[in-house]
């Protein structure tokens, strides 16, 4: 692979950045979906950003000092002062971050929908068969650039902490900072359960993207292309209220709340020791 110019890393670190204005981003987004080395750059770059993250989350060593007995003796009571009070907090301390995100019925919605996407007709994806225009880009690279485009979405869905929207189908973005289980439950306006997940996730540390990869290679099929839409909305319900509980590893819910017991804040889940984040989504009018 040919080294990108200076020019194009410094671009490649503003679109990221979001210091793009709507014409450059625009015409970046173009350069993104007909040069799949500008877009490796780009998804290698929202790694590490990654990574750096995880470094920072990370609890930094000592450093190792001379010191004298009395003075280890005070630390010693500190230590042991911090530790009981932050087992009593540890609950209490936010693990992860939640967000909205709205998805498509189709693949080729989801393709409309990013403008590095918008022009790109991957090998075998099924929604393009029948097509006069054959494909111009291959699976492989097209999974690498939708990535991308996704992870940027989910990046500016974070760091706005979106709690809400309105969409017929819709994603969760979820940044752990350690594996954690993680139930999702949802009930309708008029208190109905609606089943999103059958039981409890374990997922490692890191960013996850929920129910999972929009778009990924079908293991039965190889080289086809299959779509997950995500989560549906319930014609007729009106909204969803969407419930994440978060344990830390080793521990696990002994009850579900009743409907009725999650609407405001579900206080019996943090009393289970549960980190909880509502999301609420609205049916399309």
């Amino acid at each position: 692979m040919s080294k990108l110019r200076p020019e194009d890393q410094a671009r490649c670190v503003e679109y990221i950045d979001g210091e793009l204005d709507e014409a450059a981003q625009l015409e970046f987004e173009r350069r993104l979906a007909h040069e799949p080395e500008l877009a490796l750059a780009v998804e290698r770059l929202l790694a590490t950003d990654r990574v750096l993250r995880e470094q920072l989350l990370a609890p930094t060593a000592a450093r190792r000092r001379p010191w004298s007995l009395a003075v280890r003796l005070v630390a010693s009571i500190a230590a042991a002062a911090v530790l009981f009070v932050g087992s009593l907090l540890y609950f209490a301390r936010e693990r992860s971050r939640v967000a909205f995100v709205a998805s498509h019925e189709s693949p080729l919605e989801a393709l409309a929908s990013a403008p590095e996407l918008r022009l790109l007709r991957p090998e075998g994806l099924s929604a393009l068969r029948g097509s006069q225009d054959p494909p111009n880009i291959s699976a492989e690279d097209f999974l690498r650039t939708e990535a991308a485009a996704r992870e940027r979405e989910a990046n500016s869905a974070l760091k706005s902490a979106v709690s809400s929207g309105e969409a017929g189908f819709f994603r969760i973005a979820l940044e752990l900072d350690e594996a954690s289980l993680v139930y999702v439950h949802a009930t309708t306006r008029d208190n109905k359960p609606v089943v999103l997940e059958s039981g409890p996730l374990r997922l490692s540390a890191g960013r996850h993207e929920l129910p999972g990869p929009r778009f990924s290679v079908d293991p039965n099929q190889p080289g086809v292309l299959r779509y997950d839409r995500g989560y549906l909305v319930p014609v007729g319900c009106g909204e969803l209220t969407v419930v994440l509980a978060i344990l830390a590893p080793g521990h696990e819910l002994q009850h579900w709340p009743d409907t009725s017991e999650l609407s405001g804040q579900p206080r019996e889940l943090g009393g289970q020791g549960a980190e909880v984040h509502t999301l609420v989504v609205r049916e399309p009018r």
